[in-house]
């Protein structure tokens, strides 16, 4: 595992889970903003 990864092994995806990931994140952080009711 650590230490027997290379870098063509690691970038085997390519951007594909990074695009993903980001744009899930942005959603969450989207959807926490809209859903947020103020407390008072």
């Amino acid at each position: 595992m650590i230490g027997r990864d290379t870098d063509d092994d690691i970038n085997g995806y390519g951007y594909a889970p990074w695009i993903l990931g980001v744009f899930l994140a942005a959603v969450i952080i989207f959807l926490m903003f809209t859903y947020a009711q103020p407390i008072s």
